[in-house]
Order: structure tokens, then C-alpha cells, then sequence
């Protein structure tokens, strides 16, 4: 059992929000303390790194440094200012603070952001060029930005390359936000995608591209469950979106060819732009606004909710239900270790630790979990099941190498094939054969209170009468561990995520303009995220990878250094454990564009 006794969830039944899995909670003086204590040294870390935002820009009449829009011109004290009035809450009124999570009206606990009266980081950027200032000179992260900028600059300026662009920038560079999103139109949606659509599915051919197999989606719709027809009191927005994408059957390019933004945020009219009846800059609109639902998305639910809480909710039964001694335990703890503390942190310190969206209270991201949790199975997530209920095929999205024009999937599959073999490795060692499996009270104890709707309320989990079932269970709960390392690691798709428009977190108006509004470039980067929102979710960024990790997945002594078993490298676990390492750091060698990055990837889920 847990040294702070049987870890609690949050009530959150209670308020109606029947779908999610539960949320753990620690709540004590050293957690989730010294985690936050852990989030506030990470952003003293990264000082040096936005010192290095030095480059100089004119925006709206003002000169200064990209630096000096983003945060002003000094350092805020708002992380250290949280972590203080965090632990002076916990002292004096932990159950206020926890209300504060799911009761927002009744909290006694709440931090909110002072304003720096010397910023002016409210103002939009007037050129595409500007984006750029969150490419710092620490590292000569600038200059290896430098190549990627005309194709990023020719994304809000030129229609054609903003079409061609969205698809494979999203595909490749989506990794870290869990994007196996994409779906293939197939017979059990058609008539509710073409109702959407109305006579649209008919103008642009869509019922042709659908029975040939041709025609794909991105639903976020899911966004509509926390819509306000009101002004949002941090300016940022995110829209319900609904794009499809036509695949052209040679060259196997995907390309947008209608988006669908709900009008929920506005007046309740949607409004439908499609590549062929739109101006040129409402249609770049509609790309923006379809690709901030996708990164809010990927952030709040493929990442954190999927990545995140699911992992700290099977974390807490295990931890409830198995003793120490178990061999699953064992297995399973070293990598078990920060997951419930963060995500407890997130919650509580809302406004300072999570990166500039929409979403403005803990609450308001549960009830978007919610929705998003609605009918959704425990493995319903795992690559390989997506794929399939998608209808993903590797065909489709082969053109010299498996799945080289879906790149997230290709890297999703290698880290998940990696942790597959190493817990068969684990489970064939603890198990003699199915029966060994079938009659462990204490696994079955930890199933029961995953799937009891009072405990771990999670859907999908079957009992564990077999070798293959229990190495099913512990893949998919390893892989989410593990796949969460790479928000740390500074691949290409850092650097794409820098440039804000790339991957936008918000759109910063919440008005929707009609497909026939003629928009120039300022004017359309009125919509975007201003310097403010830029610096917020750069500092995200930074603290994610150029702060050290509490514990590396591979230790800086070596491959073979932290076995996790007894017996040295005559356990076979062990030498699984090292295999594992070895493929991890084959997986980033070959995508850092920095050197000497592989301790950069954390073992646990962590702040």
C-alpha cells in the first residue's frame, strides 16, 4: 500500500461527469508539493533559455526583443508566487484547495496571473516573420529554425501552400500529441458527415471520394461540450471544428477540402468554408482555426488525458490493490513514480502551469474530458486498435517506407513495438504459463478496482486469464509512460511547434467570418496567438526540453546502470530492460537535432 494510505479520487461522479476515469489525489505536504517545488525550479532552468529570445522586432510601433513582447521587461514571479500560496493552502485548508479543482464557484483557492504594467504583450503580429521570435539563440535553436521559415511563412500567406502543408504538417509532427486521429470516411458515418456537410458533399464530389476510399476526417467537434456564446475572459478561443481531407489516389497526398467551424462560441451558425468557394483568406482562417481545435486536442485529451490520467488511475488501483512484493508491482513502480502528483499539480495550479488555451478552469477541462472519455474503451486509444477502428491501412500511407507520409504513426508504432517486447520479456519470466496468470488474487483485485465504477471507472478491461491478456494490459499502460517522453526531447518537431501558426493553441477573437470575407495577411493574424499566448506556451516548451528530467529512462552511467531487477544482467528482465533502452535511444539518435540528448527522456510521466 502507499505510504500516504489508499490513495482517494476527486468526487467527481458527483457532479455528474459520469465518463471520466477516476482522478487521484495525493493532497498532503510533500504531494503534490515538492512536485510544484519541481515546476518552479524547471522555470528557473529555462531563464537562460528565454534570455536567449534576443532577436529584435517592430510591432505596432515598438521595437524590443522577442523576449520583451513574450513576458515584458522582466522575469515574472508568478510560478514562485504559486508554489507559495499552493503550500500555504494545503497547510491551512487543503479541502479548499481540492473544491477549487471541481467546485470553482465555492474555492477558497485560487491563483490568478498579475499583470506586468510594463508589458505590451497583447499585440498581434503584423508579418508571418514574427513568429520567429519564439526561435531562441540558446543552443542556435534560431538558426536551426532558420531552413523551416519560408515554408512556415508561406503558410499564412500563400493558399496553396497552407493547403498542401496542412496534412503532412500535422502528420509528421504530431508525435508528442498522440495523433492517430485521423479517420477514413467509412459506411456507419457517411450519412452523419454528409448531413454536416449539406449540399457541399454533393458540389465537391464527396460521395465518389467516400465509396473509393478516398475521403478522410478530423473530428473536434468534441469542443462544442464547453462552448460559451460570450466573450472568453483570458481572449483566447477554440471552436469546434470538422475537417475533410481528399487523398489523391497516386501520389497518396492528403489536402483539406471542407472545414466545418461550429459556431456554438458565437451565434450558433456554423459556417462552412471549402478550398473551392472561399476567398483566399478565409480559407487560410479556416486552416487555423481547424488546426488550434487539433493542438488543443492533442495537448488536453491525446496527450494528457489519454497519456496522463489514464495512467495515473491505473497507478492508483495497482498502488490500492498490489502489495509491494508483487512481481507486477515491482515491475511496474519504478516508472509509476510522479504521474498522480503531476497531474494533481496541473489541477490545482491551473492557471500557472498549464500552457495559454481556451480551457480556463480545471472544471471546464474535466467536462471537455467527459465528453471526450463518452464511450471510450481503455485500448480504444492503443496505436494499433486506432488504426483499425480508423481504418488506417499502411498502404495508404506508404510511399518509399512504411508509414513515411503518416510519421506519427511510424513513430508510435516503433516505441510501442519496443515496449511490447520488453514486457513480454517481463510477463514470461513471472508466469510459468495462462493458468499462473488466471488464479493471481492480487491481479485480479487490481482489475476489479479499475473497472468498479466507485474506484477506477474504467471501461474495457478484461479479466486477466492469460499470459497474452496481461501483456496486453501492461503495454498499453507502459507505452503511455514511455511515449510521453518525447514532449522533452528537442526533435524537428520542436521546432515546428515554436512557430505558433504551425500548431496554434488558440485563435485570439472569438468571431468566425462569413467564407466570402476578403481577409489580408495582418488582418487574418489578428486571429492568432499574440505575444502573450506565444510566450505562455513557449515557457511550455522550454520547461519540457531544457529542464532536466527527475529520473532519465536512460541513465547517464550507462545502458546498464538502475537495473530495475535482482540478479544483475542474469535476469532476463534486466537484459530486456537494456534492449529497451538501447532501442529508446536508437529512436532518438535518430531524430535530435542536438547532440548527446538521450538523458533528456524521463522514465516517468513527470512535471
Amino acid at each position: 500500500m502507499s505510504v500516504f494510505g489508499k490513495i482517494k479520487r476527486l468526487p467527481l461522479q458527483d457532479a455528474g461527469l459520469n465518463n471520466l476515469v477516476a482522478i487521484p489525489y495525493l493532497l498532503t505536504l510533500t504531494e503534490p508539493v515538492h512536485t510544484v517545488l519541481r515546476m518552479g525550479l524547471r522555470q528557473v532552468e529555462i531563464i537562460n533559455v528565454q534570455y536567449g529570445l534576443s532577436n529584435t522586432y517592430t510591432i505596432n510601433g515598438i521595437t524590443a526583443t522577442g523576449y520583451e513582447f513574450m513576458y515584458g521587461k522582466k522575469p515574472s514571479g508568478f510560478i514562485s508566487h504559486a508554489v507559495s500560496v499552493l503550500q500555504h493552502a494545503l497547510e491551512h485548508d487543503p479541502e479548499g484547495a481540492l473544491k477549487s479543482i471541481y467546485e470553482p464557484s465555492n474555492a477558497t483557492f485560487n491563483i490568478s496571473p498579475s499583470v506586468d504594467p510594463s508589458s505590451f504583450s497583447n499585440v498581434s503580429m503584423e508579418s508571418p516573420e514574427q513568429f520567429a521570435m519564439a526561435f531562441t539563440n540558446y543552443e542556435g535553436i534560431y538558426e536551426l529554425g532558420k531552413p523551416y521559415l519560408p515554408a512556415f511563412i508561406a503558410s499564412l500567406t500563400d493558399v496553396d501552400e497552407a493547403t498542401k502543408q496542412f496534412w503532412p504538417t500535422l502528420g509528421t509532427y504530431s508525435f508528442v500529441h498522440n495523433f492517430v486521429i485521423l479517420e477514413k470516411i467509412q459506411e456507419a458515418g457517411a450519412e452523419a458527415v454528409k448531413s454536416r456537410f449539406g449540399n457541399i458533399w454533393d458540389t465537391e464530389g464527396m460521395d465518389a471520394l467516400y465509396k473509393d476510399g478516398w475521403l478522410y476526417a478530423l473530428d473536434m467537434t468534441v469542443f462544442d461540450s464547453i462552448a460559451k456564446p460570450a466573450d472568453n475572459s483570458s481572449g483566447r478561443y477554440t471552436h469546434a471544428t470538422f475537417t475533410l481531407l481528399r487523398q489523391d489516389a497516386q501520389s497518396k497526398a492528403l489536402e483539406p477540402l471542407a472545414i466545418w467551424v461550429s459556431g456554438e462560441n458565437v451565434d450558433g451558425r456554423a459556417r462552412i468554408y471549402t478550398r473551392k468557394t472561399a476567398t483566399s483568406g478565409a480559407w487560410l482562417y479556416a486552416l487555423q482555426a481547424a488546426k488550434s481545435s487539433l493542438t488543443v486536442c492533442g495537448i488536453f485529451l491525446r496527450h494528457v488525458y489519454l497519456w496522463h490520467v489514464l495512467a495515473a488511475t491505473m497507478q492508483m488501483t495497482m498502488d490500492n490493490t498490489l502489495p509491494k512484493d508483487h512481481p507486477v508491482y515491482q515491475m511496474l513502480a519504478p516508472q509509476s513514480k510522479y504521474t498522480i502528483a503531476l497531474d494533481e499539480s496541473m489541477l490545482l495550479l491551473w492557471n500557472a502551469g498549464k500552457p495559454a488555451t481556451s480551457i480556463n478552469t480545471p472544471l471546464e477541462y474535466l467536462t471537455l474530458s467527459n465528453a471526450f472519455a463518452k464511450d471510450r474503451g481503455y485500448f480504444d486509444d492503443d496505436p494499433k486498435v486506432a488504426m483499425e477502428r480508423l481504418g488506417l491501412r499502411e498502404q495508404d500511407f506508404t510511399q518509399n517506407e512504411p508509414w513515411d507520409l503518416y510519421v506519427t504513426i511510424k513513430d508510435s508504432l516503433e516505441i510501442w513495438d519496443a515496449t511490447e517486447k520488453y514486457v513480454n520479456v517481463c510477463v514470461d519470466t513471472i508466469y510459468s504459463d495462462d493458468s499462473a496468470v488466471a488464479g493471481d488474487e492480487g491481479l485480479k483485485a487490481w482489475i476489479a478496482a479499475s473497472s468498479a465504477v466507485d474506484e477506477g471507472n474504467i471501461r474495457g478491461l478484461e479479466q486477466l486469464e492469460s499470459k497474452a491478456a496481461l501483456k496486453r494490459l501492461l503495454t498499453s499502460l507502459l507505452y503511455r509512460v514511455i511515449a510521453h517522453g518525447g514532449t522533452n526531447m528537442v526533435f524537428a518537431t520542436f521546432l515546428v511547434h515554436l512557430f505558433a501558426p504551425n500548431y496554434p493553441i488558440c485563435l485570439q477573437r472569438r468571431d468566425i467570418p462569413e467564407s466570402s470575407a476578403e481577409l489580408d495577411t495582418k488582418q487574418l493574424l489578428t486571429y492568432l496567438p499574440n505575444a502573450e499566448t506565444i510566450g505562455l506556451i513557449t515557457s511550455f516548451y522550454f520547461a519540457f526540453a531544457f529542464a532536466k528530467p527527475n529520473e532519465p529512462f536512460i541513465p547517464q552511467e550507462g545502458v546498464e546502470a538502475n537495473l530495475f531487477f535482482p540478479s544483475g544482467m542474469s535476469d532476463p528482465r534486466n537484459r530486456a530492460l537494456v534492449d529497451y533502452r538501447n532501442a529508446l535511444a536508437q529512436f532518438i539518435n535518430a531524430r535530435a537535432v542536438l547532440p548527446n540528448i538521450t538523458g533528456q527522456w524521463p522514465l516517468n510521466v513527470e512535471s
